[in-house]
């Protein structure tokens, strides 16, 4: 039902009759999301503006035609009726039927300031496109005065900046201090070579982090790593424990399971039930690169 319901034909039909313009402004930036993500499925970023531009349009329209038909059904019944308190009778069941109908019309207006706005919509879809954007926040990430519409995504900087400002809900790190310690398994950065023994890409960093860090949930991520192998990775994670127990206080156990799981449910090679200790028999190489982030980390 659930998938029927989030069909293309169904949510353009309920979008084009404003289903959810009643809707308070957090619940229906939410659905907005949800719609915008379905219509991008066959339409463009351009196209999507111009259908609400023709929904716009098409509302306005109803309501001047309403008008014209209420003057024009008064006219005739007096002429019909020869009666003034006919024509007055009907006048009146005419201004109920044009108040429902301008009621419904008005709904459409409630959110005007979207549909107005080419620049301010533009980028309500602009952070759509991203897995980090909340649309009900959407209000705290823009300023309906000063939106500049500079490209149809967020860049990677735009969508870290949105990272550092969510709380890190795994454990008690800071959530900048978080990235800037696993920023070391980014490819595209200019960290010293002993560093870059576990590189994976901007794009699959970001999903990292939203997953483990900001949602903290164990979907699988199935990141297939440039550079690196599961001793290398496992020093990686390995450090992160030693570093949240030291410095921020985390609880000590002998297993870690948890923090087993931040690598075991993000990298396609492991397997989702090895919580085997993930600081035994560690490779040289991978010795040799733990060390490297522990003098790393002391100086930053």
């Amino acid at each position: 039902m659930k998938k029927l319901l989030n069909s293309y034909p169904l949510v353009l039909f309920g979008e084009t009759i404003g289903s959810k313009e009643t809707l308070s402004k957090g619940v229906r930036y939410k659905l907005l999301s949800l719609c915008l993500k379905v219509l991008s499925t066959v339409k463009t970023d351009e196209e999507i503006w111009e259908f609400y531009q023709w929904r716009k349009n098409v509302y306005k329209n109803i309501r001047l035609f309403t008008v014209f038909m209420i003057f024009f059904l008064l006219i005739m019944t007096y002429i019909l009726s020869s009666s003034l308190i006919a024509a007055v009778s009907a006048g009146f069941v005419f201004l109920l039927v044009y108040g429902f109908i301008a009621a419904t019309v008005k709904v459409e207006r409630k959110y005007a300031y979207l549909w107005d706005d080419k620049d301010l919509f533009m980028e309500f879809l602009k952070l759509n496109k991203s897995e980090l954007f909340n649309p009900e926040e959407f209000d705290q990430h823009v300023r309906r005065d000063k939106v500049e519409l500079k490209k149809n995504e967020l860049d990677f900087d735009e969508e870290l900046l949105i990272l550092k400002n969510q709380t890190n809900t795994f454990n008690s790190v800071p959530m900048e201090n978080v990235i800037q310690y696993f920023d070391i398994m980014r490819e595209n950065t200019d960290h010293p070579e002993k560093l870059k023994q576990v590189q994976i890409s901007d794009k699959d960093f970001i999903r990292f982090i939203k997953a483990r860090f900001v949602d903290n949930s164990k979907i699988h991520l199935d990141i297939a790593h440039i550079k690196g192998n599961k001793s290398s990775i496992k020093a990686l994670f390995y450090n992160f424990y030693v570093l949240s127990t030291t410095l921020y206080g985390e609880a000590k156990t002998d297993t870690q399971p948890s923090y087993v799981e931040l690598y075991l449910y993000s990298f396609s090679e492991f397997d989702k039930l090895n919580y085997s200790n993930f600081s035994d028999a560690l490779t040289e190489p991978a010795l040799a690169f733990r060390k490297a982030i522990r003098d790393f980390t002391k100086m930053h």
